[in-house]
């Protein structure tokens, strides 16, 4: 008579259920919005809704989180409690009582009572989210500020003179009518201490010629 085929390590069996609950998890677009921050996320509902369905079909149970510490402080603004939550979260194959845990930090703000219950929101979601990796799109990396070589590029650059632009044409001062007549007037000798000028007397042929015909 043969022994009966030992019992799998319930280690194993547990990891295995985990491996095909990734294998059939889905990419979860993000349905909602921030309006006052402008950014899209995952929704609590699609993410809860989502992996309850995997770990009932795969016999897995969900554990109730417990919060290991939380430190209350105000927020930069000092209009709203801001709640950071160390939330230990796990589940359990319900085949072989087998679990698994780990902690994770939440952190939730609130004008109210409701920063604690943010933080654990927000620490089960990411809990799912990189236990199961789920694909959504995010991309902390984005949030960084660019390169100094980008930075330098994303500067205003001075405004280039336009070199289509031809000169103005250089234009040349014409000389007035009284300019370009040559006077024959010569200064006489009180006046030419002054630079003045005067007619000089008709000659006496002129004189003759002009009154006496």
């Amino acid at each position: 008579m043969t022994d009966p085929t030992p019992p799998p390590n319930p280690k194993v069996a547990l990891y295995q259920k985990m491996f095909a609950v990734m294998s059939d998890v889905p990419f979860l677009p993000k349905n909602g919005f921030n309006e006052k921050q402008r950014y899209a996320y995952a929704t609590d509902t699609d993410i809860t809704i989502t992996m309850r369905n995997l770990l009932l079909k795969h016999g897995l149970i969900f554990l109730p989180p417990q919060v290991e510490q939380c430190h209350h402080e105000l927020s930069p603004s000092g209009k709203q409690m801001l709640v950071t939550a160390h939330v230990t979260i796990g589940i359990v194959d319900v085949d072989t009582g087998e679990g698994y845990s780990s902690t994770i930090v939440g952190q939730g703000a609130d004008m109210g009572d409701k920063g604690i219950y943010k933080a654990i929101t927000g620490a089960i979601k990411y809990w799912l989210l990189k236990t199961f990796m789920i694909p959504t799109g995010d991309d902390p990396e984005a949030d960084q500020a660019p390169a100094p070589a980008q930075r330098q590029q994303q500067t205003k650059q001075p405004a280039q003179p336009n070199q289509n632009r031809s000169a103005p044409a250089p234009t040349t001062k014409q000389p007035t009518q009284r300019q370009q007549q040559p006077t024959n007037r010569q200064p006489n000798k009180q006046s030419r201490e002054r630079g003045a000028y005067y007619a000089p007397e008709p000659s006496q042929y002129e004189y003759e010629r002009q009154y006496r015909g």
